[in-house]
This record gives C-alpha cells, sequence and structure tokens, in this order.
C-alpha cells in the first residue's frame, strides 16, 4: 500500500505506476475501451486514488488519478480534471468495507450481453463452476445484477439491497447494460476477480451459444 503520509502529487504518481499495469491489461482485452471504465485504490481509511473522468485507461500517468476523500471530496488532482460521477460507488464501497484495497470497474462484452441476455435476472447463478474458488470465502454461488441509471446513489442502494439479499456472494456485481465492479483487498486479489468473474461469464454465454446451435 501507498505510504499515506505522501503529498497528494506524490501519491497520484505512484498510484499510477501500481494501477497502470492492470489498466493496460485491461485495456489490452478490450475491456476498457475508449475512455470507458475507472480503477481506484485505497490509500488509508479516509482517502482513494480514483481515475478521473475523460481519460484513457492505456496508458495512466499521475495526472489521470485524483485523491478523493471517501466522502467524495476531492483532496488533490491536476489542473482541469474532474472525478467521474462513477467514483462515487468506489467510495461507496470503500466507506463500508475496510477490508477493500482496491476496486476495479470495466466493460468486458460478456458483463454487458449476460444481462442483456437476461433482462429479468435480479442475480447470475454460478453453481458449481469451478472458478469459483477465485473467490476465496464465498458460500453464496450468485452475483447481484443492479438497474443502471445516471444517479449514482441509486446503483449503490440497489448494490446495498441486493448483497443483502446475497450474504456471502463474490465481491462483485453487474450493473445492468453497462459492465462490472469488483474488489478486492489487493489490487492483485481484485484484478483476479475481474478475471474470473468475465471467464465465468464468458464461458456461460459459450454454453448458451453451442444450446442454440442446431
Amino acid at each position: 500500500m501507498l505510504s499515506p503520509k505522501l503529498p497528494g502529487p506524490l501519491l497520484r504518481f505512484y498510484g499510477a505506476q501500481a494501477l497502470s499495469p492492470i489498466a493496460e491489461r485491461f485495456y489490452g482485452r478490450r475491456w476498457t475501451p475508449a475512455t470507458s471504465s475507472n480503477l481506484s485504490l485505497r490509500i488509508d481509511e479516509h482517502r482513494a486514488l480514483v481515475t478521473a473522468s475523460g481519460g484513457h485507461k492505456r496508458f495512466l500517468t499521475g495526472d489521470a488519478l485524483m485523491l478523493m476523500g471517501l466522502d467524495g471530496t476531492v483532496l488533490d488532482g491536476a489542473e482541469g480534471a474532474k472525478p467521474s460521477a462513477e467514483a462515487a460507488l468506489h467510495l461507496a464501497l470503500y466507506a463500508r468495507d475496510a477490508s477493500i484495497g482496491a476496486v476495479l470497474h470495466a466493460h468486458a462484452p460478456s458483463t454487458v450481453i449476460w444481462t442483456e441476455r437476461h433482462p429479468d435476472a435480479a442475480a447470475v447463478e454460478l453453481a458449481d463452476a469451478e472458478l469459483l474458488k477465485a473467490f476465496p470465502g464465498v458460500h453464496t454461488q450468485a452475483l447481484p445484477v443492479v438497474p443502471n441509471s445516471q444517479e449514482m446513489t441509486e446503483i449503490d442502494d440497489a448494490v446495498v439491497a441486493a448483497q443483502g439479499g446475497l450474504p456471502g456472494a463474490p465481491p462483485a456485481y453487474l450493473i445492468r447494460g453497462h459492465g462490472a465492479y469488483v474488489w478486492g483487498a489487493s489490487l492483485f486479489a481484485a484484478e483476479r476477480h475481474m478475471e474470473a468473474l468475465v471467464s465465468l461469464l464468458d464461458h456461460a454465454l459459450s454454453l448458451l451459444s453451442l444450446e442454440a446451435s442446431p
């Protein structure tokens, strides 16, 4: 974890070094097209680094990150930089769970297509999938799916309600027609969770295609 005693510009610089390899891998897999998606890293119990609005995720620099309080206050950022509206979803997760060290949001095609193929599903059923072992401690084999909205509070309220109904669910959720949010105690864990989730959904969609074949 980055030293919380570093000044804001240095936190952003070193934060970009930590996040950039993941952002580049996600871009290479076509999970973060154009300027979509956002990534974040906890600094301490009060602050997190979150990618700024409108920035391309292929190459992250310190100017691509904003230091924010968990209450949504911007504490440091490059001149003219603005926080993404979806930063609120990252900050809400950190505020609720002190064990979360990183949150990643991406638009991998299967995370969008699955929700469009199942427009009424409130959860993705992952029963008996081998890759569930990538989510240590998970004992509910269902992943929440929440409605999309331009109001982040509506999405977060839906997430809280869905997670309350699925205790022990994987550290992730899908926003219908939009993409996935995952988190973990570290960047490594969060990236592993995203890889496992996308692989599970890729597999599920492949099975559907096979079943639909003549």
